[in-house]
């Protein structure tokens, strides 16, 4: 596989370290020594680096076309938009135990009902039979020291200590009715 490429010429030395590989396999076949198993573990450590720097310059190379055509109203854009919609639309859902139903307001009721139900459940934490197998890697001290919950000046000066830009700004999500 010759291509040229930007990142490195030794992406297009790829098919003479795959030939490599392949004969230093077969020497080692023939004759199992620690040089034979050394030779063909470093040809395939080249080749992997190789395989590797191609798969990240493919990647950008498709970052690369989805942020020069991503935003420009166009086909590209649109046909992207239509893939993500149709892979996240919820076609039709389980309502009870074996009826399916297709309408859009049941099928968002059946995911409200179903989430709330599931973060309205109390707690209920269940007893612990085998103490002993349970590494003890802090004391009593350290555990009730670390259960106590924090004062409301401490949490203040984390969440203002952050850095702005890594804190989700409301406007980014959409809301929800």
């Amino acid at each position: 596989m010759i291509r040229p490429s930007p990142m490195s010429t030794d992406l297009q030395a790829e098919p003479p370290y795959t030939d490599k590989v392949i004969s230093l396999e077969q020497s080692y076949q023939l004759d199992p020594s620690d040089v034979n198993f050394r030779s063909l573990h470093e040809a395939k450590s080249s080749l992997f680096k190789l395989q590797e720097q191609e798969e990240i310059y493919w990647k950008q190379k498709a970052a690369s076309k989805h942020l020069i055509d991503g935003d420009k109203n166009t086909k590209y854009y649109h046909a992207l938009v239509k893939k993500n919609r149709a892979k996240n639309f919820i076609q039709k859902i389980c309502i009870s135990k074996g009826i399916y139903t297709e309408d859009a307001g049941e099928i968002s009721k059946s995911v409200v009902d179903h989430f709330t139900n599931i973060f309205n459940k109390s707690f209920e934490p269940s007893a612990i039979e085998h103490f002993d197998i349970i590494p003890q890697i802090i004391n009593l001290e350290d555990n009730i020291a670390l259960s106590i919950p924090p004062f409301m000046e401490e949490v203040k000066q984390t969440v203002f200590s952050r850095n702005i830009d890594s804190i989700a700004v409301k406007s980014q999500y959409k809301m929800m009715n």
